[in-house]
Order: structure tokens, then sequence, then C-alpha cells
């Protein structure tokens, strides 16, 4: 079995991971959607991926491997569901079974409460072995909140057509 020191390459992998630009929800950053109403604060990572009540286990793993969430997962699901997934594929990128870690949570937390336009979030990483020894990491990130995107208007064949004409008569 791997050596437990590498839960601090696990620790480091899960927070860069979770932490990018591809921890979407939606096709936006998943932290976007939740940062105005920051409600999770503390993240078990040792439990299972939790699943919505309508939603069939066979949908939420298609679901988490894709890391596209159906339209009953909330951002605060797909918040937890992301990170719980996020460590159990770094555990088993470096070969270590979960049974070695007692307790692992993600604490999310906003630097500063009263910013208007974005915050920085505090992630950090506390695993807690069988054996007793603590290994704990954070990283400290900018985040800026999602603004709804408004439906794109799709111009008529007509409206094209035209405009090709123009366009055609501008170039002769």
């Amino acid at each position: 079995m791997p050596s437990r020191k590498l839960l601090k390459n696990v620790i480091r992998g899960f927070l860069g991971t979770y932490v990018s630009r591809n921890s979407d929800f939606n096709g936006a950053l998943l932290f976007g959607d939740v940062i105005d109403h920051l409600t999770v604060d503390e993240i078990n990572l040792t439990e299972s991926a939790p699943t919505p009540p309508s939603m069939t286990a066979e949908h939420a793993l298609t679901a988490l491997a894709r890391f596209k969430f159906q339209d009953q997962m909330t951002p605060e699901h797909a918040l937890t569901a992301l990170a719980r997934r996020t460590f159990q594929d770094q555990l088993s990128k470096v070969g270590l079974p979960l049974s070695v870690v007692r307790s692992a949570t993600l604490t999310i937390r906003k630097c500063d409460p009263s910013a208007t336009c974005g915050s920085d979030l505090l992630f950090t990483v506390r695993v807690e072995t069988d054996l007793g020894r603590v290994y704990e990491d954070g990283v400290r990130e900018f985040i800026y909140p999602n603004r709804p995107r408004p439906p794109r208007q799709r111009r008529s064949s007509l409206a094209s057509a035209l405009r090709g004409a123009f366009d055609w008569l501008r170039l002769r």
C-alpha cells in the first residue's frame, strides 16, 4: 500500500482540481452561482456523493462522471457532490483506499463577507488518517458572481440573406 504521506499530494491535487475553471454548473463557474448566498461551509469528503430524491442512481453517476449536473440538482448539491467525487478520485489516483482516512473535511469561507462584486474564498482541507496524523492545506481564490446571461436571439433566415446581399453589394 502507498505511504500515507501521499495525502499531502492528494490534498493539493484536490484543491487544484476543485478550485478551477472546470468546476462548472450548467456551463458557468460553480462557485459564481453560490457566492452570494453561500450556505455550505463545511463538507464531509468521506461520504458518498448525494443524489437528489428525484434522480436515480444511474443518472447521478452519469452526471458526476461528466461533471454536468441535471436540472433537478441545485448549485449547493453540485458543490457538495463535486467535492466528494473529486476527493475520492484523487485518493484513487495515488492508490490509497478510503479506509486510511478517518475524517476529511473541506471548509469554504468568505474572507470578506461585505464584498459586493466578488469575494475571496478560502478553501481549506483537513484530513485525519486512521493512525491519527493530520494533514491540512488551503488555497485562496477570488470569485466573481455569475451574471444571468440573456437568451441569444437568432436572426431570421431572411435577415441573414439580406445582410449577405448588402455585404456583397458593398464589396463591389
